[in-house]
């Protein structure tokens, strides 16, 4: 057998039915198993399992598309107008992750915002052309279907939530209040149901009877209601800007009927005047556009501060995923005022600043290039004869999306959902237009060989993707054995967890807390100092890991401070100064200034203790332990 021809592992027919329909179950798995789940054993992150699983998707179903093309001895590319805006943008995050203030945070994503760093950026970009290769007509309605059915699973799950009747008992109960689902974040939830109301809308043009159109009417119906329950302002306002897209394309296209048109606006009337009587979401509505509502408030000092950082990183911004920590540098005494001394901001709750203060303005035109080659293309493609209800439902979709990321910021799911919706509205756009296809032969490949190593790459893909959710099962362990007070078996497993994933500052801060407790159950002293020793050496280590991080520096002083105290030592100079770099990184961090005060006060300088706690009280109006302290001193100098 000549080994440098392809050799088809089964019968070419065979071969080509069994990978297709499993490149097209995985995706279509993959679009109901990302908005459903929910991790209970993790660490505050509802996206740490979703973006596993979306990078575990990406994997297999690109295995697929490579066993398919190996056994076929061709790569059928399809080409989109997308691809090459797609891979500027990759470029140029690639490069502004190489230059970032730190690079693994860069590369890997935050702990809790998995959306924003570059690796998670090129698995979305995988499911988009992942979705363009194996999408066609049957695959895009079944598609929909589903993901209207999960809509259904997730509207529901909110409105019991409301209700006060939680289905997880693990589940904090909100009765009340706003509603998250399976999303983890009333935003996250309210922007994934802006995101599907189109595909209900043109679901409703699908069947001619009244009796048909029941249930879409139904799902509409629930959708709306938990949108109303997510208070989500900016997700009202990308469902808004979808409704008038869809009709405009309705109307545009000439496939407008009367009878869905009244039951779509009967239905948004009768949600909108039920929300009226909700005073939660008649203050929110009210509220939208006003300069004094603290959460606007906020935000538009945070946009200040968003400015700043582009403004000192002008070309490839700070790094993809680093404005949680850039962000503190820049931030305004306004902005700490508004949003709380303990507040800040993982996001620029705006795309465009967000790209533009992470990739700096050579990342913010990538990201534009996308964003008009869509659009243009879009609009161009709508405005075809063969335009239909489900096409113009597609591209609301999108918009819903692009308009609450004007005000909020993306998920793990809406990510998703933008590739996977993406990816099926240029497939078949193409499929309208001459096929754009171009065949890449992999004659010259032995078979055999090249599936053996498509497949073991994926397997150690999927182990690494892995690693970050054994790392926080590892934390999960260490927090029990913590609470059952074994401290040295919490420590171990607090250390396990950061050799894993060393870039979780939740797991450094667990350790020093694990640290701080033991010492205050040990009664020798000898005991005390041998903790505190290893206490120092996890906070100098934290520092290292991430030296961009204020907390980092603040926990160190804090330990500092123990050893002062506890273990014998004098190392209030040296807190101080760990004080002092965190206030370089965060010049209003309200506990930094907070240590500060404390350091003047074991030194006896009353004076700088109560100006530090004035200045304290006047970034932070509501800290109670400003307020009595500064009462304390006053009192003493009386």
């Amino acid at each position: 057998m000549n080994t440098n021809t392809s050799v088809s592992i089964v019968q070419p027919g065979l071969a080509e039915t069994l990978l297709r329909g499993a490149g097209e179950a995985a995706l279509l798995t993959l679009s109901a198993a990302v908005p459903l789940a929910v991790g209970f054993s993790l660490n505050d992150s509802f996206d740490l399992p979703k973006m596993t699983i979306v990078a575990f998707g990406a994997i297999f179903v690109a295995a697929v598309a490579a066993v398919r093309a190996l056994s076929a001895g061709k790569l059928i590319w399809r080409s989109t107008p997308l691809d090459v805006p797609l891979v500027g943008l990759l470029a140029v995050s690639l490069v502004a992750a190489l230059l970032s203030i730190h690079r693994p945070i860069s590369f890997f994503g935050q702990y809790r915002e998995y959306a924003f760093g570059w690796l998670p950026l090129l698995a979305f970009c995988a499911v988009y052309w992942l979705t363009v290769h194996f999408a066609t007509d049957v695959f895009v309605g079944r598609a929909e279907a589903l993901l209207r059915g999960v809509g259904h699973l997730v509207a529901g799950y909110a409105i019991l939530q409301y209700a006060g009747w939680e289905i997880f008992p693990q589940m904090p109960s909100i009765k009340n209040g706003r509603a998250w689902a399976t999303l983890g974040n009333p935003v996250y939830l309210g922007a994934f149901l802006a995101m599907l109301l189109p595909l209900y809308w043109s679901a409703l043009h699908g069947h001619s009877t009244i009796r048909k159109r029941f249930w879409p009417a139904a799902g509409l119906l629930l959708a709306l209601s938990a949108l109303v329950l997510t208070f989500s302002r900016s997700a009202w306002l990308g469902a808004a800007g979808a409704l008038g897209i869809y009709l405009f394309g309705l109307v545009r296209s000439r496939h407008e009927d009367r009878r869905v048109l009244s039951v779509l606006a009967g239905l948004v009337l009768v949600v909108m005047f039920w929300a009226a009587f909700i005073p939660t979401a008649r203050a929110r509505f009210l509220s939208i556009f006003s300069l004094k509502d603290t959460s606007n408030h906020a935000r538009m000092a945070g946009w200040a501060g968003g400015w700043e950082m582009l403004r000192a990183n002008r070309w490839f911004g700070t790094g993809p995923d680093t404005y949680v920590f850039s962000f503190r540098t820049y931030k305004n005494i306004v902005y700490t005022r508004a949003a709380g001394g303990g507040v800040t901001q993982a996001h620029a709750h705006n795309d465009l600043l967000q790209w533009a203060a992470t990739t700096g303005l050579i990342g913010l035109g990538g990201y534009l290039w996308v964003i008009v080659v869509a659009a243009v293309v879009v609009w161009k493609g709508l405005l075809l004869p063969g335009a239909a209800p489900r096409d113009w439902a597609l591209a609301g979709s999108l918009a819903a999306l692009f308009i609450q990321n004007i005000f909020n910021f993306s998920s793990v799911t809406t990510c998703f959902l933008t590739a996977f919706l993406g990816g099926m509205w240029f497939s078949t756009f193409a499929r309208r237009r001459p096929p754009n296809e171009k065949p890449i032969p992999l004659g010259l490949w032995p078979a055999r060989g090249a599936v053996t190593l498509v497949l073991a790459s994926s397997a150690v893909l999927m182990l690494f993707v892995l690693q970050p959710v054994r790392a926080d099962a590892m934390m999960r362990r260490a927090e029990t054995l913590r609470d059952e007070q074994k401290w040295e078996s919490a420590v171990r497993s607090y250390e396990q967890a950061i050799s894993m994933n060393p870039m979780v500052d939740e797991y450094h801060a667990g350790l020093l807390e694990t640290y701080r407790r033991a010492v205050q159950g040990q009664t020798f002293p000898e005991g005390r100092r041998v903790l505190l020793a290893a206490a120092l050496q996890g906070a100098e280590r934290r520092v290292r890991m991430i030296p961009c991080n204020p907390d980092a520096y603040n926990a160190l002083g804090v330990v500092q401070m123990w050893l002062s105290q506890a273990g014998g030592e004098n190392r209030e100079t040296t807190a101080l100064e760990s004080f002092t770099q965190a206030l370089r990184l965060d010049p209003t961090y309200v506990e930094a200034w907070s240590n500060c005060a404390r350091v003047m006060h074991l030194r006896g300088d009353f004076k700088t203790e109560a100006k530090i706690w004035r200045y304290v009280l006047d970034m932070d109006p509501k800290n109670a332990t400003a307020r009595r302290l500064l009462a304390g001193l006053a009192g003493a100098e009386q």
